[in-house]
């Protein structure tokens, strides 16, 4: 009993011993490995899977950055109108229609232009006015301007590019050195009329004259005008506001990028007072429930997606984590329970083989020590008790045969006499 009593205690040490051991080394293991795949894995894997279940979209601001080009300034009724009006101050005629009567000389004029852009196109209109500083200012257009109405000129015979080139701010003239851009391409005044919704036909003289003047500033500033993915605006006309207004290249990327910013700013903060179903709606989305991904560029641009699909994906992942955990543990207690039933299939199969064979050897695990010391000595035991049944079996056999030979000879002497007697 006692030893039975202590190889069960050894059973149940070394099983719930290497139970704990096991499920404690695999939870390590497993916490471990989450936090490894969370670190490394799951970020890339989590972008992704939003990749191909969510579209980026961005806010269209087109609205607001119209209004706030407009507001500096840069609109049709702006920059433009201005210079309409100092030209009309220039003796240039004012009424609709009347560039009709100067298109002749507009045409050389924007001929010149194309032909001769940036620094040659400036050097051929001072040559035609007589002027020879760097750039013609309001006073020298004036000035000439009365001088042509004195002399029975038209108004805009004398009209050429240099003049046009100056509407920059004090001190930003452009000097003979600069080279024309050749990269910048030649916008004619019909095209700046048409961007303000003017013609020849509708347009007055001093619009022409100012279209004209915008056109030959753009080739000497050397200016272009990219706007920004998504905006729809006219381009033409910013572009000739900008060149009114004397921006550089520097200038120009400078307002378009701060106004592009702040209309994505302005246009965010209208998106985010929508219902959620309006929100999606406004990014082309049919969803009743979005959820967003929010991100901002470094130009500003708000782009947005709608990670529903992916949350819901992601709300799988602790139990999913959970499930392999428990599957872990359930796997772990199996294994050990298994190798419990596995002690007495070997011990079962110990007594088997001491059955058939006494003298084959026992062979049982470590953890069956104590059981194996017991069976070994049943078996030494059984090995001596028939070795003493034999050897007892062996000396009966010798009484019976040393009595047999003993009495045979008396016998047969007896057996005589009874048969002398018969």
């Amino acid at each position: 009993m006692a030893l039975r009593s202590e190889q069960a205690r050894v059973l149940r040490r070394s099983v719930i011993g290497g139970l704990i051991r096991n499920l404690i080394l695999f939870t390590a293991a497993f916490a471990v490995f989450c936090l490894a795949f969370q670190t490394f894995a799951v970020p890339g894997l989590a972008d992704r899977v939003a990749d191909a279940t969510a579209v980026w979209r961005t806010l269209n601001s087109s609205e607001q950055f119209n209004q706030l080009i407009t507001d500096q300034g840069l609109g049709a009724n702006g920059r433009f109108a201005d210079a309409a009006v100092e030209m009309e101050g220039f003796g240039y005629p004012g009424g609709e229609g009347t560039a009709a009567d100067i298109t002749a000389e507009l045409n050389d004029l924007s001929a010149a232009v194309e032909t001769y852009a940036g620094e040659a196109a400036l050097k051929l209109s001072q040559d035609a006015w007589g002027f020879s500083s760097d750039v013609m200012t309001d006073a020298d257009l004036s000035d000439k301007v009365v001088t042509e109405q004195e002399s029975g000129g038209s108004a805009g015979a004398g009209v050429n590019d240099g003049e046009y080139v100056e509407d920059a701010e004090p001190g930003s003239g452009v000097e003979d050195s600069s080279a024309p851009n050749a990269s910048v391409p030649f916008v004619s005044y019909e095209e700046i009329l048409s961007s303000f919704g003017l013609t020849l036909d509708t347009a007055s003289a001093a619009q022409a004259v100012t279209a004209l003047r915008a056109s030959a500033s753009i080739q000497e500033l050397s200016i272009t005008c990219t706007l920004p993915a998504g905006i729809e605006a006219d381009q033409t006309a910013l572009l000739a506001s900008m060149a009114l207004a004397g921006f550089d290249q520097e200038a120009v990327n400078t307002v378009i990028a701060d106004a592009y910013r702040a209309s994505q700013d302005l246009a965010y903060n209208a998106w985010v007072e929508l219902e959620p179903t309006d929100e999606a709606k406004a990014l082309g989305i049919s969803d009743d429930n979005p959820v967003w991904q929010i991100l901002i560029a470094d130009d500003g641009t708000y782009q947005m997606r709608d990670i529903a699909l992916y949350t819901f994906i992601k709300s799988f992942k602790l139990p999913l984590a959970a499930l392999l955990f428990v599957g872990g543990w359930l796997l772990i207690i199996l294994r050990t329970l298994n190798r419990s039933f596995r002690y007495f299939d070997e011990l079962s199969g110990a007594v088997a083989t001491l059955l058939a064979d006494k003298d084959a050897p026992i062979a049982l695990p470590p953890d069956l020590s104590i059981a194996r010391n017991e069976l070994a000595v049943i078996q030494q035991q059984s090995i001596a008790d028939e070795r003493a049944a034999h050897a007892a079996e062996q000396r009966k056999n010798e009484l019976v045969a040393y009595l047999a030979h003993d009495i045979r000879t008396p016998l047969t002497s007896v057996l005589g006499y009874l048969d002398l007697l018969r």
